[in-house]
């Protein structure tokens, strides 16, 4: 364990991303800008000002370092004259050489960003059980959602290629299909999912409920009824069948409205109610 410290330094950037190599001038030399507004991007928008005086795992802090060095680069490509060198991309240092063509660049661009996203996707993995992180604002924003990341988008969402910014771009769409997933199984139920992943604290009973959530999402979001009516029944079926492991849902009005029973005529009763 280390307090949080964002020492990035050449040796660093290169180790992170591969494809900066050490051309004259480096690729590290111009990217002081963009590392500093990453940085800041990732402290404020994913650390949060709770965690940012606390204790990480080295992997954590690793992965901190690693995706702002890609992110930084990745902001970066559009304003360097990149050269394919044999180790990789470097930067254009005088007139006689070409910069690399522009479907290179787009393709490395692509690839940076993805690797990006998978950082940060991991950065939040090693958060979640953090005990300041996950009750913290940053962490209700960024895990609010059973897709909190790019690659369950990719999974179980139907979109193979899908980066960070579809997952915004579609967290409309996902917040509709998992209002649906919510009228059946509570709110309260789904609240806690999210806070148990959060908290890396979800037991057995819940992690299959996660992923047959995350099953039905899916299929709501591509408009697969037939296969989407067909989850749904096997989560209310599970739920039903391990109630002793969702007491949230038992003691939710979803389930309250399942197991009403109306008023039983005695023979009796003065006033018969029909």
């Amino acid at each position: 364990m280390q307090m949080i410290t964002i020492d990035i330094n050449q040796e660093k950037f290169e180790k992170y991303v591969s494809a900066a190599t050490d051309a004259e001038p480096t690729i590290f030399d111009m990217l002081g800008d963009y590392i500093t507004v990453a940085t800041n991007d990732f402290v404020n928008d994913v650390l949060g000002a709770d965690i940012q005086n606390t204790d990480l795992e080295d992997k954590v802090t690793e992965e901190l370092e690693r995706g702002i060095c890609l992110c930084a680069f990745a902001s970066a490509i559009p304003e360097l004259d990149l050269v394919l060198t044999d180790n990789g991309f470097g930067v254009v240092s005088n007139s006689n050489v070409a910069p690399a063509s522009a479907d290179r660049v787009d393709k490395l661009r692509v690839q940076v960003i993805r690797l990006g996203d998978e950082s940060i996707d991991r950065l939040i993995d090693g958060l979640c059980g953090n005990a300041k992180w996950y009750c913290s604002a940053n962490a209700r924003l960024l895990v609010s959602s059973v897709y909190y990341k790019s690659d369950i988008l990719r999974k179980y969402g139907g979109v193979p290629d899908a980066t960070r910014a579809d997952l915004r771009k579609m967290r409309p769409v996902i917040s509709a299909a998992e209002s649906q997933i919510i009228r059946h199984i509570s709110r309260i139920q789904f609240k806690r999912i999210c806070e148990g992943i959060r908290m890396n604290n979800l037991t057995n009973e819940e992690n299959t409920l996660l992923y047959m959530i995350r099953k039905a999402v899916g299929f709501i979001m591509n408009k697969d009824v037939l296969s989407s009516d067909t989850v749904i029944a096997d989560i209310e079926n599970y739920l039903e069948g391990n109630i002793d492991s969702f007491s949230e849902y038992k003691t939710s009005d979803a389930y309250q409205v399942k197991h009403f029973e109306t008023y039983a005529n005695d023979k009796d009763d003065t006033t018969y109610f029909f």
